[in-house]
C-alpha cells in the first residue's frame, strides 16, 4: 500500500514535467524572445524551474521506491520490522529524510528539490507581481527599462540559489542524521509558499477595491483577463499548495508523532495535489479554450472544425502575447457609444511645458498615473473613450447625471494618487497646494486636468453625425456639439470643470443627482469662431475641492468669483428653452433646457461654415454648401434648420 502511494506520487510528478514542458514550448513559440517583455520573461522562467522541478520530484520518488523495495528485502532477511512500520505515516515527498538515513542519490535529489521548490516560489511571486502592475498600469516601461528589471530579477534569483544551495549542504553535513538544521531550510521554504499566497490573495483585494475587475476595450465592457488570471493562480496555489504546507508546518512545529495522528487520506490527498501543482499552474498560465480545442482537433468531427466559431475561437488564440486570453465574447457587455451623447474632454495644464522641463521617468510616470485615473472608473459611469490626443482624452456619457459624476471622481482621485515625489513643484501648475482653513485639506496634488462637459441636443445644435472608424472601430461624433465641447474643454484652468448652460441648469435643478457638488457659478462667455456662437460657460466643483475656486478667481484677476443665477433665474431663463434629451433617471418631470445657440445664430452659422444638419428618419448629412472642405455623408431631404 505505501509503495502503492509513491508510485501514484511518482505519476503525478512527471505528469507535472509534461505538462509543464509543453506549456513552456508553446509560449516559446507563440511568444518568439523571451527578454521582449518582463512578463512573459517571468512567466517563461516559472515553467522553466516548474519543469526542472517536477522531473526533480519524479526521480526523487523512484529513489523512494528503490529504498522502499531495499528495505522489504532487508526485513524479508531478519531485520527488526519496526523500522519499516514508520513508513506508513511517511506519504508527504520530504518526511522520509526525517528519520531516515537516505541514500546519497535520493538525498542529493531531495535538496535539489527544495531549492527547485523555493526558486519556483520566487518565479511565480514575480508572475503575480507583474500581472497585478500590468492590470494597474496602462502603458509599458519602455524596452530598456523592460530589460533592465529582468536583469534585476534574474540576480536575485542567483542570490537565492547561492543562499539556498549553501544552507541546505551546510546543514546536511553538520547534521549526523540531517534532521534539525534542515528543519528550519524546510520551514524557509514553507514559509515562502505562504507569502505568494498572500502576495496573490492582496492583489486581488486591491484591485477590486481599485475598480479593476473589468476594462473597457473598444466600447465592450469584459472581465479584465489579468484579474481573471490572477483569481485562477490564487485558486491554484490554495488547493494545490496550501494543505502539503500545512503538514509541513505541523510535522515541523509538533513533531513527527503528532505527524502521525493525522488521517492517511488527507495526507495521500495533499500529497497527490502537491505533485500536481506544476501541471495545474501550466494549465492557468498558458493554456486557453483554443488550446483545448486545438489539441481535441484530430478527434473531432469534421463540420464541427469548419464551424465559423471554431476558427474565430482559434485566430482569437493567436491575437495573444502570453497564452493569456481574456474570457469569451458572450460574456462581455457591449457598452454602446451614447447617442445622444454628454461630451467630456480633458486636458493637462502647461503639459507641454512640463515635458520639455521633466525628465523622462518622472513624466512616465505621471502620464501613467493620469491615464490610469482617467481610464479606472470610466466603466463604473457607463463612459466611452472616443480617441485620445496626446494627452487629452475625448469621451462620452449616456446622461449629464454620469459625466458629472465620472468628473467628480475623477478630480478626487488626481488629489490622491501618489504622484512621484520630483514631480511636485516642477512646474508651477504642479506644485501642491492646500486650504487656509484649519483643516488644510489638499485641494491641489500632482497634474491639473481641467475638463469641459457640453450635452448634445438635436433641436438646438443639430443632429450629430456617428461614425466608426476604419481602423479602431470605436465611435467618433461630428457636430456642432462635438465642436462646442471641444472648445469648452481648453478654456479652463488646470483643475477647473467647466460646463455649458444645460449642464449648469441640471446640476442645479436636481443636487441629488450628483454627488457633492458645489453650485455652479458663472465663469465666462466662450466665442466658438468656427461656428459663429457665444457660449456660457459655468463652473463646477466637488465639495471637498471648493477651496479652488479663490485660486482660480485670483488667477483670473477676480477677488469674488460671480456666483451663479439662482434656481429661480435659471428655470425663468427656461421659458424659452427646447425640451432636453436629458431626463433624470427615476424622475417624472420632463426637463427643460436653455435653447441656444438661437435660431438667429443658427442662421450665421450656416452662412460662415456652409455646414447644414439634415434629418431623414434619424440619419444626418453633412453637405458642402460654399468653398468649404465638407463633404456629403448621407442623402438629403429635408433641413432641420427653418
Amino acid at each position: 500500500m505505501n509503495k502503492l502511494n509513491f508510485y501514484v506520487y511518482g505519476v503525478c510528478c512527471f505528469a507535472s514535467f509534461f505538462s509543464s514542458f509543453i506549456a513552456l514550448r508553446y509560449l516559446v513559440k507563440l511568444g518568439g524572445n523571451a527578454f521582449r517583455s518582463t512578463i512573459h520573461f517571468v512567466t517563461c522562467s516559472f515553467l522553466v524551474w516548474s519543469v526542472l522541478l517536477s522531473l526533480t520530484g519524479g526521480l526523487f520518488q523512484v529513489s523512494l521506491i528503490l529504498l522502499l523495495k531495499e528495505q522489504s528485502e532487508t526485513a524479508n532477511l531478519g531485520m527488526d520490522y519496526d523500522h519499516n512500520v514508520q513508513y506508513k505515516g511517511c506519504h508527504t515527498l520530504k518526511f522520509m529524510h526525517g528519520h531516515f538515513r537516505l541514500a546519497n542519490i535520493s538525498l542529493a535529489l531531495l535538496l535539489l528539490e527544495n531549492i527547485l521548490y523555493v526558486l519556483s516560489a520566487y518565479w511565480i511571486f514575480l508572475v503575480t507581481r507583474e500581472l497585478y502592475k500590468l492590470a494597474l498600469a496602462t502603458i509599458d516601461r519602455g524596452q530598456e527599462c523592460e530589460r533592465a528589471v529582468i536583469h534585476n530579477y534574474i540576480k536575485t534569483a542567483i542570490v537565492l540559489i547561492i543562499v539556498f544551495t549553501l544552507s541546505s549542504v551546510i546543514s546536511v553535513v553538520l547534521e549526523e542524521r540531517s534532521n534539525r538544521n534542515f528543519q528550519w531550510v524546510l520551514l524557509t521554504q514553507q514559509i515562502c509558499i505562504v507569502l505568494s499566497v498572500i502576495c496573490a490573495a492582496s492583489s486581488m483585494v486591491i484591485l477590486k477595491y481599485k475598480g479593476r475587475t473589468i476594462e473597457h476595450v473598444h466600447g465592450v465592457q469584459s472581465t479584465s483577463p489579468i484579474y481573471h488570471r490572477l483569481k485562477l493562480i490564487l485558486i491554484v496555489y490554495t488547493v494545490f499548495t496550501l494543505p502539503h504546507s500545512v503538514l509541513e508546518l505541523v510535522r515541523v512545529g509538533s513533531g513527527y508523532q503528532t505527524f502521525q495522528t493525522v488521517p492517511e487520506i488527507f495526507v495521500l490527498t495533499a500529497c497527490i495535489l502537491y505533485c500536481l501543482f506544476g501541471a495545474a499552474l501550466s494549465v492557468v498560465i498558458s493554456a486557453s479554450q483554443a488550446c483545448c480545442l486545438n489539441m481535441m482537433r484530430p478527434f473531432l468531427p469534421h463540420h464541427v472544425c469548419e464551424l465559423p466559431e471554431f476558427h474565430n475561437i482559434m485566430q482569437a488564440s493567436h491575437s495573444t502575447v502570453t497564452g493569456m486570453s481574456s474570457k469569451c465574447q458572450e460574456d462581455s457587455e457591449p457598452v454602446e457609444a451614447p447617442n445622444p451623447p454628454v461630451f467630456v474632454f480633458t486636458d493637462i495644464e502647461n503639459s507641454s511645458k512640463l515635458w520639455a522641463k521633466g525628465s523622462d521617468d518622472v513624466i512616465d510616470e505621471a502620464i501613467q498615473i493620469h491615464d490610469t485615473v482617467i481610464r479606472s472608473i470610466l466603466i463604473k459611469f457607463h463612459g466611452y473613450e472616443i480617441t485620445t490626443a496626446g494627452d487629452a482624452f475625448q469621451l462620452a456619457f449616456h446622461s449629464i447625471e454620469d459625466a458629472v459624476n465620472y468628473c467628480f471622481e475623477v478630480q478626487m482621485k488626481l488629489v490622491r494618487a501618489k504622484w512621484p515625489h520630483k514631480l511636485d513643484g516642477l512646474i508651477p501648475a504642479t506644485r501642491t497646494e492646500r486650504t487656509l482653513s484649519w483643516k488644510r485639506s489638499t485641494i491641489f496634488r500632482g497634474l491639473r486636468v481641467r475638463m469641459g462637459i457640453h450635452d448634445a441636443n438635436e433641436v438646438c445644435e443639430g443632429r450629430v453625425v456617428m461614425q466608426q472608424h476604419p481602423v479602431t472601430g470605436k465611435m467618433i461624433y461630428i457636430g456642432a456639439s462635438e465642436m462646442i465641447a471641444q472648445e469648452i474643454g481648453d478654456v479652463g484652468y488646470g483643475g477647473e470643470i467647466l460646463v455649458s448652460s444645460r449642464v449648469a441648469n441640471y446640476v442645479s435643478q436636481y443636487p441629488s443627482k450628483v454627488n457633492s457638488v458645489c453650485g455652479p457659478s458663472f465663469h465666462s462667455t466662450c466665442d466658438v469662431s468656427a461656428l459663429g456662437l457665444s457660449v456660457k460657460l459655468y463652473q463646477i466643483l466637488p465639495k471637498e475641492l471648493c477651496g479652488r475656486r479663490r485660486l482660480f478667481d485670483k488667477r483670473k484677476g477676480k477677488d469674488i468669483c460671480p456666483m451663479a443665477q439662482s434656481t429661480e433665474q435659471l428655470r425663468a431663463e427656461e421659458a424659452t428653452s427646447g425640451t432636453s434629451v436629458q431626463t433624470p433617471r427615476g424622475s417624472t418631470v420632463d426637463y427643460c433646457l436653455q435653447s441656444w445657440p438661437a435660431d438667429g445664430t443658427r442662421s450665421k452659422q450656416k452662412d460662415i461654415t456652409g455646414y447644414k444638419v439634415f434629418d431623414v428618419r434619424g440619419v444626418a448629412e453633412k453637405m458642402q454648401v460654399n468653398t468649404n472642405s465638407w463633404h456629403t455623408d448621407t442623402h438629403t431631404t429635408k433641413s432641420c434648420f427653418k
